[in-house]
């Protein structure tokens, strides 16, 4: 597992609203990197739940959540789709045999959303964004070694 400066400055910028630089480092990221890559997102969004649904990750707060964030997306190109969002969502909250129903394309696309909203609504996330990127590569090696 090896976690390069690319990776972590690209969620930096998704968590700072900064798309344009997103997508350049996006296009920095070789082929060689993108599993190493894609896991660190996926370590990096499973702690933005945890902050997001720390006190209630019932279904009702999860479809209240989807819908705000339909709302808040509503001019996205592509569009969202909230239905991806809501099964990774629940998903990651304990009924794993959602994944099976998502693409990987469109869970990885509804993750940069989900990140996106919780960092603008979650003020703890840019103020400790530093220890949020450490612990989500702590996590992604984690699982990288529970998979070998």
């Amino acid at each position: 597992m090896q976690i390069q400066s690319t990776h972590r400055d690209f969620i930096k910028a998704i968590v700072l609203g900064d798309a344009a630089r997103a997508g350049e480092l996006n296009e920095q990221i070789p082929d060689s990197e993108r599993r190493d890559f894609h896991v660190f997102v996926t370590a990096f969004f499973t702690l933005m739940l945890e902050q997001q649904f720390e006190k209630d990750s019932s279904r009702e707060a999860i479809s209240k959540f989807v819908d705000e964030l339909r709302y808040d997306f509503r001019d996205a190109q592509p569009p969202i789709q909230p239905l991806v969002v809501e099964a990774i969502i629940r998903a990651s909250c304990g009924e794993e045999h959602l994944f099976d129903e998502v693409e990987p394309k469109d869970s990885f696309r509804a993750e940069f959303q989900v990140i996106t909203k919780v960092s603008h609504q979650v003020p703890a996330v840019k103020a400790r964004l530093d220890d949020f990127l450490s612990d989500a590569e702590l996590l992604a090696r984690q699982w990288d070694a529970e998979e070998s």
